[in-house]
């Protein structure tokens, strides 16, 4: 109100004294004025906008880093487990199935790509590469379904009868079908874990070399070896 009533006075006295270019002139600041605050409206949310979306790629990057990461360090566990069982069984001995837990990885990281999509970052990617990422979490998610199958196997056939491994055999010294399937699940996992390594890496490369939306550049962020 302090502002607007002095112009409505000038206003007022332009109309008593028939100055038409004094009533426009105080029009023309009036519009401006609305036009300048909704523009100055627009370009603060464009840059929350445009902020908002640089922290949820950066989150991506982050989760990518953390895929190729923990991929790597997953990989040497379940190989050195496989390998422990082989050379056990060579050896003539019934040891138990191989075993892997993974405390607090029920699921392999997923929010940072759901909210990109709920928010429409991702159409701010190009299609190759936006091709490429769903692929990735769709195989995490299957990573995960995989996992939590093995754990529960685990926890419910293997592990009451750590103590006692000839259980898992049969009459003719083999490993009882069940268990064969069990060790094989670990096999499948070792492999996906590879190729989510892999794709991580190369996701995370595709990622720095383009920009999104023209504000987001990650290209000059250090990549973990």
């Amino acid at each position: 109100m302090r502002f607007s009533l002095p112009i409505l006075r000038r206003v007022s006295e332009a109309f008593r004294k028939r100055d038409w270019f004094g009533i426009g002139f105080e029009l023309f600041v009036v519009v401006l004025g609305v036009i300048l605050g909704v523009q100055a409206s627009r370009w603060s949310a464009a840059r929350e906008d445009r902020e908002y979306r640089q922290q949820i790629v950066v989150s991506l990057d982050a989760t990518l880093s953390d895929y190729a990461y923990e991929g790597r360090r997953i990989h040497d566990r379940i190989t050195a487990s496989l390998a422990e069982y082989r050379r056990r069984a060579e050896a003539g001995e019934r040891p138990p199935p191989p075993m892997i837990v993974f405390p607090g990885l029920e699921r392999p990281p997923t929010r940072a790509w759901e909210a990109m999509v709920e928010t429409g970052v991702a159409r701010s990617i190009e299609p190759p590469l936006m091709f490429r990422l769903a692929v990735l979490f769709d195989m995490a998610d299957s990573w995960g379904d995989k996992y939590q199958r093995y754990n529960a196997f685990t926890e419910q056939r293997i592990v009451p009868f750590k103590s006692n491994p000839t259980h898992f055999y049969g009459t003719d010294g083999t490993l009882k079908p069940e268990y064969v399937g069990h060790v094989e699940l670990l096999h499948d996992l070792l492999k996906l874990t590879d190729q989510m390594t892999e794709r991580s890496s190369s996701l995370r490369r595709m990622l720095r070399s383009r920009k999104v939306e023209d504000t987001v550049e990650l290209k000059d962020l250090p990549i973990e070896s």
